[in-house]
Parts: C-alpha cells; structure tokens; sequence
C-alpha cells in the first residue's frame, strides 16, 4: 500500500477564516432580522434587536439576560482535507458519514478507494498501533465545529422564517469551491461554497421560533478533498477562507 502523504491546512473560524498549509507529503487533498458569524472566530450579529445569540449559553433566558446579537467563535485551527457524503445533516448522522482517502497521485484529486476511511465526532480515534495500516484522525483534526445558540427578545412575536447566507466568503483556492460550509439543527442543514454562499437558505421554517425556545446551530467547516483542484502539487494555490455568517427573520 502507498504510503499516505499529507497536506496540512489551517482553518480559522472569525470571519470563518481559514488558511491551508502544506507539509512535503501528501494527503487527500486529493489532495483533493440578521445574526451573523463571523471568522470561525465566528462572530454572529443580528440586525434585529429581537433575534438573539449565544455561543455559551443554551437556555432562552440566559440568551435573553445576556442580550447578544453578536458572538466571537475565533479559533485558528490546523485541518486535514475531508468530505462529507451527500445529503447527509452532520448534526445527526455524526458518524461514518465523514471521510477521507489517498490521493492515487500527487498532480490528481482522484481518491485511491483502497484508503478510504469513515471517521466522525464520537467514533473517530487515532490507532495505537504505530503500524496500523488506516491514516486515522480524530475529527477535530480534519473539521472545525462551532455551535451557536438562537432565540427571540422576551415578548417578541413568533413570526417569520429563519434565514442563513455567508458574505465576504473568499475560497481556499480562488473560486474552485474548495471550503465548505455547512449549517444545520437537528431537523436541516444546509450547505455552502463560494458558489452560493450569499444566497439566503431558510434553516427554520414560519413560525419556528419563539422567545421560550432555543435553536440550537451547529457550523462545520472543512477544507474539501474532494473538489477537482485540491491535490499536492497545487498546495501553492491553496492560500486561505473566510466568511461572515447572517441568521436573519425574513418575511
């Protein structure tokens, strides 16, 4: 079996920035009414005084108490590519739907099937045996998470759909779509590139919300090894992401 080399990128989520890095191997990479989070150090802000959110407190009158339309979720974290299958809502199917694999070669994004590996957040583990044959990674190595938590101002009306969209989303890799962000409760999620990020998407249906209720957001962000134009001997192209992210109450 080829040994699996690796490229090394480093995710930041306050604008959701993220920079890639490189190491002299490679992986797949293939190697291959408005809150909003930005630079994950993700800050969410809302423009409507009566949407609020936490990152650290996760009932309706702490959220209230605390009066925040805004939150910082920096962390500046080092990731390996990973992918996600289709259609899956990581908030509730955490495991075996994340993966990774070797690329066949350095110059292609093509996976080697022979060294695909499922990981997610309970599962995933690194092998104690130094011999063992997986590339294992624990999931916080190849996937930044960040939860946030929304609800409405004490005595606001229950009306609206809640909205999400990224602005000032700029790609890993020009605009190859190579980051990728998703957004999900436990009962949606929606997904974003550079492509479509500034398209609002409604995550919570008219009527969802209320000020005796929290939604609970978690926002994952991953370097995608799957995408055509991540792959070792483009890691010069591979420079950085960032995003802020909007909660809003649309009509």
């Amino acid at each position: 079996m080829k040994k699996m080399k690796k490229l090394f990128p480093a995710l930041c989520l306050l604008l959701v920035s993220a920079t890639l890095l490189g190491t002299s191997t490679y992986a797949w990479f293939s190697m291959n009414k408005n809150v909003h989070a930005n630079n994950m150090q993700i800050t969410a802000k809302a423009d409507t005084t009566y949407l609020l959110i936490s990152a650290d407190k996760n009932t309706a009158a702490g959220i209230q108490e605390d009066k925040k339309i805004e939150v910082s979720l920096g962390e500046n974290k080092n990731l390996y590519p990973a992918a996600l299958k289709t259609n899956t809502n990581p908030f509730t199917d955490a495991d075996d739907n994340w993966w990774y694999a070797s690329a066949s070669t350095s110059d292609k994004s093509t996976k080697d099937d022979e060294t695909v590996v499922t990981f997610g957040e309970a599962k995933s583990k690194k092998p104690t045996d130094a011999e063992a044959k997986e590339d294992a990674t624990t999931f916080t190595e190849r996937v930044l998470k960040k939860t946030v938590y929304l609800t409405l101002a004490k005595g606001s009306v229950n009306k609206g759909k809640l909205t999400v969209k990224a602005t000032d989303f700029t790609d890993s890799i020009g605009s190859a779509n190579a980051t990728k962000l998703v957004v999900a409760t436990a009962t949606k999620a929606l997904y974003f590139d550079g492509n479509n990020a500034a398209t609002a998407q409604e995550l919570v249906a008219d009527g969802g919300m209320s000020d005796s209720e929290v939604i609970t957001v978690n926002i994952y962000m991953y370097f995608d090894g799957e995408n055509a134009d991540v792959y070792t001997d483009n890691i010069t192209a591979l420079t950085s992401a960032s995003a802020n992210i909007h909660f809003a109450i649309a009509d």
